[in-house]
Formats: C-alpha cells, sequence, structure tokens
C-alpha cells in the first residue's frame, strides 16, 4: 500500500497546493484524471496507468529535467500493484538498466531512481544492485517504428558475468518507466530467460495506448 500522505504539498503533477491528505503525492482532481490499467496475468510486461493526462508531464521532468522529488510519487503509484504481484512472497527488483554512454550524458537512471523510493520492507522486496543487468548503448527509442524499436533492443541486455547465480530461484520484477511496444521489456526477459528465476514478470508505470 501506498505508505506516504501530503497535505500542505504541491501536487506532483499539477503543481497545485494539497490541502487534504493524498497517499500518492498528487491531488484528487489529477488522481481521478489517470487511466488505470488492468492486470493482465496472461502477459509478462504490464503498466499501471495509460500514458496520457497528468502523469505525462511528471515524467518528462524526472527524465530530463531533475525533478527527483516526482521519484516518490511514482513510486508510490506503483507500490499497490507491486504488492498484489508479490502476494507477500520475497520479490527482487530490477529496474530496467540504461547504457554506460546514456547513464553518463544524464548523471542517473531515473527508474532506478524510481525503485529507490519503493518502501522495500514493506513489499518484502529487494532492489539488485546496479550492474547485474547491462544494456548495450544503441540509439535512443524515441521516434522509431515498432519494427524499428524490436531490432534496436534485439540482443541489447545481458546479465553480467557471474550474477547469475544471484538470480537463482527468485522472482523477479523488471521495473520500467513507459512500455510503447514492450520491446525493452522483452528484451530484459530474454536475457534473464537463463538465470534460473522461479518467475519473471515486467511493470511499467505508463502504457502508451492508441
Amino acid at each position: 500500500m501506498p505508505l506516504t500522505l501530503f497535505a500542505g504539498r504541491a501536487c506532483g503533477a499539477c503543481g497545485r497546493l494539497m490541502l487534504t491528505p493524498s497517499s500518492s503525492g498528487m491531488c484528487r482532481s489529477c488522481l481521478d484524471d489517470c487511466t488505470p490499467l488492468a492486470h493482465d496475468f496472461s502477459s509478462k510486461a504490464n503498466a499501471t496507468f495509460a500514458y496520457e493526462g497528468p502523469l505525462k508531464a511528471p515524467l518528462r521532468r524526472l527524465k530530463y529535467h531533475r525533478d527527483f522529488g516526482v521519484a516518490r510519487m511514482f513510486a508510490d503509484l506503483l507500490s499497490d500493484r507491486i504488492a498484489t504481484l508479490a502476494r507477500g512472497l520475497p520479490i527482487t527488483i530490477i529496474p530496467v538498466p540504461m547504457s554506460r554512454v546514456r547513464r553518463y550524458a544524464r548523471g542517473y537512471n531515473h527508474t532506478e531512481l524510481i525503485a529507490q523510493q519503493l518502501a522495500l520492507h514493506r513489499l518484502n522486496a529487494e532492489l539488485l544492485p546496479r550492474g547485474v543487468l547491462c544494456r548495450r548503448h544503441r540509439p535512443a527509442q524515441v521516434g522509431l517504428s515498432r519494427v524499428q524499436r524490436i531490432r534496436n533492443t534485439s540482443g541489447a541486455f545481458s546479465v553480467a558475468r557471474g550474477c547469475h547465480g544471484r538470480l537463482r530461484r527468485r522472482r523477479v520484477l523488471l521495473l520500467d518507466d513507459v512500455i510503447s511496444t514492450g520491446a525493452t521489456l522483452q528484451g530484459c526477459l530474454d536475457a534473464l530467460d537463463g538465470c534460473g528465476a522461479l518467475d519473471l514478470q515486467g511493470l511499467a508505470l505508463l502504457r502508451r495506448v492508441a
């Protein structure tokens, strides 16, 4: 469950002052404008909300403008879905990695920042340290077609040498920010397929919908 209450603070989406308590860091108006997505248990790649409305702007601020404060808001929005997937059992969370080149240019991995804000002890979860799942540098996905995105992520992910044993018999949750075609999460799932995990799931904050 979301763990924090925000009152007398600005909404993380619209910036208006919140006069009543909120467990998400968002005002009621913005939260009502979000479109939650049902979880498809037959799929390995799910998202919590549609990529539209009030969540788009704060995600861009986090990714490109260093608005680190909204990482906690996104963590709270993800907590219920993660708890549902965990079912009270231990779960290992891996943020989708950035390449070294892109991480150096930006200075941080925004998905990792969101994962660090999760109340891991309440979720019975652990955050796997950076470097276990690696990503080769490829052109940015923005502006690419579905076919181009799939080709761009093919073979881009790998498990670091000597790290396969760290995932054996664990329940692993891959965390991403946005699902467009699903190519990124699928690339990660393919890389982890032989690591001996009991279960592999992918979860994003948002999904682009038609």
